[in-house]
């Protein structure tokens, strides 16, 4: 007889009369190597795996009976299974299996990343709903997501979509947010042009509601002070440059 073994996990030993496989033998993972020893009443079979596992088998002698030296001698007990058959394709236990299995150390974890959650003002950003996006932004009442918004669209070109079609309450927010934040250095350019839309869009119609014009009206008077600010303030570094120009030797 000839053995031969293979990576489809068997080990196979085949009659060189007949050339036919007269017993196989398969095994948890592909075999790399194997070797019987040349014992012939207690032969020992040997089997290298790839999974890094030797398996060691030796014939048994019975008690009371004769070892013959026939080839049958030479045959082994097939390996009995490592694990247990799994459940049924389709069963209820087919697709609980796992539930209460508990990771080694040797099992590497996979953290389950789960997909970020837009905010609303983004989510309406990339639906291209333009006004409910900045409306979503006025009520978070954050002044950098507010102006972070306005900025975004002017870039889109949809600033003047986003505050056309409002009535009174609608702009209400808009004005109150750029009354209250417009003196900020860090958000002045954008609430300045925004407000220059607000007022090329509303001009003609704004006198019709008391609270819209109250809050235009306060909106002057604070851009009228601010500039009023700027001027002081021009005067005193130029009165402080013509003091350091006098004072240089």
């Amino acid at each position: 007889f000839t053995s031969n073994v293979s990576l489809d996990q068997q080990l196979k030993f085949y009659d060189l009369d007949t050339f036919e496989v007269n017993h196989s033998i398969r095994y948890p993972s592909p075999i790399l190597s194997c070797g019987i020893s040349d014992h012939k009443k207690f032969p020992v079979l040997v089997v290298g795996m790839l999974s890094g596992a030797l398996s060691i088998k030796r014939r048994e002698a019975k008690l009371g009976l004769p070892q013959e030296d026939t080839k049958d001698s030479l045959l082994f007990r097939p390996t009995p299974p490592t694990t247990k058959q799994g459940p049924r394709v389709g069963s209820t236990r087919y697709y609980k299996r796992g539930v209460r299995y508990q990771p080694t150390d040797q099992d590497a974890f996979v953290a389950n990343k789960r997909k970020k959650k837009l905010q609303q003002y983004d989510y309406f950003m990339h639906k291209f709903q333009y006004k409910n996006a900045l409306d979503a932004a006025l009520q978070s009442a954050h002044p950098n997501v507010v102006t972070s918004v306005l900025d975004e669209l002017m870039q889109r070109e949809g600033l003047k979509i986003a505050l056309a079609d409002r009535d009174d309450k609608e702009l209400l927010p808009v004005l109150s947010f750029i009354v209250k934040h417009v003196t900020n250095p860090h958000h002045a350019d954008i609430l300045v042009h925004t407000a220059n839309i607000i007022i090329k869009l509303y001009g003609d119609v704004c006198r019709h509601s008391s609270v819209i014009d109250d809050l235009l009206i306060k909106l002057k008077g604070q851009i009228k002070a601010e500039l009023k600010l700027h001027e002081n303030m021009l005067e005193i570094v130029g009165s402080i440059q013509l003091l350091a120009s006098n004072n240089v030797p």
